[in-house]
């Protein structure tokens, strides 16, 4: 009896682990866990911080707020905060230094989780604004979102106003922000649209968007003369073979509609534009002439980025910069801006070429009323040669 003894304590010790061994098997594998979200979800410690910061598995996943600590000496938002749910009517509220305004105003951006533009709005001063110190501010914005949205997940950007148009000038404070109208866990499936771009009568292009692939509705025009009524100005006076003018650009500063005139007699050296006046209502042909057969000028390629709101290490081939169909205005150095040298379209690979007589030039691609935002690039034009200018245009997705 007491040689068993031990032999029936060793069984039972046995027996024990391999229970301990069975129910490990059963549990639940452990949720991913690959950013901030994940590992509050799965109940990990969340350390109070600014940023929040918590920590799974070893590994310590940050809030992403935005650039708000960047931008503290700058502007500062008191409602709503980083990764707050909104819901429309949205007040916003802060303060930014006078520096941030232009005539007692700014412009104010909420986009969804791809970078879409939702709503626009114009924060105002709540008092004396020429001066470097913080003055507060406020703008409510009235907007609907779509409930079955792949994410309710969206973007608040304060931009600093910036009348020049130089990009140098340009500032931003985003947050991110969360759409208490879209529900999370019924998403559709993400669907990849192709990257062909459908050019507006601004001379912005939008691209496919959404679950079936809709282009983004063309950003409004602030004209008192629809395109399609310019156009029919336009061909009375800009022949081309019978044939109906392909859609203008709309020039807001002179208030103008430009059309590629291609005349039936055109003249050497000359790209030929019908400009139609929304004052008077009349064409009159701008033959934009350097009085030259000319072999210098300026080619390239403009492209617009990003496309996706994360930017990936190693990058991510889907994620590239897509090629812009617009039109790039050229505009000689020491004229007004209203009044280009020229203008050339690229084509659907975002490709240009335009012939110049030798001199300086500014090439502004023409964005959207907010969004895209281009650059505008410097280049003098050298005898016999064409100079290479890529440009790039910003989607404002982050």
């Amino acid at each position: 009896m007491k040689k068993t003894l031990p032999i029936i304590f060793v069984i039972l010790i046995i027996a024990a682990f391999g229970v301990v061994w069975m129910l490990s098997k059963n549990e639940a594998p452990k949720p991913l866990v690959t950013n901030f979200e994940e590992c509050v979800a799965a109940g990990n410690a969340v350390m109070e911080s600014y940023p929040r910061q918590c920590n799974a598995g070893g590994q310590t996943f940050t809030e992403i707020i935005g650039n708000e600590l960047e931008k503290t000496d700058l502007i500062r938002i008191s409602n709503p905060r980083p990764n707050e749910t909104i819901s429309s009517p949205l007040t916003i509220t802060g303060e930014a230094r006078g520096n941030w305004y232009s005539e007692a105003s700014f412009p104010v951006v909420l986009t969804d989780w791809d970078g879409k533009i939702i709503v626009q709005g114009t924060a105002t001063a709540k008092g004396d604004w020429m001066t470097t110190d913080f003055v507060p501010y406020e703008v409510t914005l009235t907007f609907t979102v779509d409930k079955n949205a792949y994410s309710n997940k969206g973007t608040l950007v304060l931009r600093k106003d910036n009348p020049s148009g130089l990009p140098a000038n340009d500032d931003a404070l985003e947050i991110p922000v969360v759409f208490a109208e879209v529900t999370e866990g019924t998403k559709p499936p993400l669907v990849a649209c192709t990257m062909e771009a459908k050019l507006c009568p601004d001379g912005s292009a939008v691209g496919r968007t959404g679950p079936n692939c809709e282009f983004t509705e063309c950003p409004a025009v602030n004209s008192l003369l629809s395109e399609s009524k310019a156009r029919i100005i336009a061909e009375k006076s800009c022949i081309k073979g019978g044939e109906s003018l392909t859609p203008g650009s709309y020039n807001e500063n002179s208030k103008t509609w430009w059309y590629d005139a291609n005349l039936n007699a055109t003249k050497p050296g000359c790209n030929p534009a019908c400009v139609v006046s929304e004052t008077t209502k009349t064409a009159e042909i701008n033959w934009r002439c350097t009085g030259l057969i000319l072999d210098s000028g300026v080619t390239g390629q403009v492209t617009l980025g990003p496309t996706c709101p994360v930017v990936q290490n190693p990058p991510d081939p889907q994620c590239a910069d897509r090629p812009y169909e617009t039109t790039i205005q050229v505009i000689q150095v020491g004229s007004p801006q209203s009044a280009p040298f020229t203008t050339v379209k690229t084509d659907s690979q975002g490709k240009y070429s335009v012939t110049l007589p030798p001199g300086d030039y500014a090439l502004q691609p023409v964005g959207g009323n907010m969004l895209p935002r281009c650059e505008t690039k410097d280049v003098t034009v050298i005898s016999s040669k064409m100079t290479q200018v890529n440009l790039s245009c910003d989607t404002g997705i982050r």
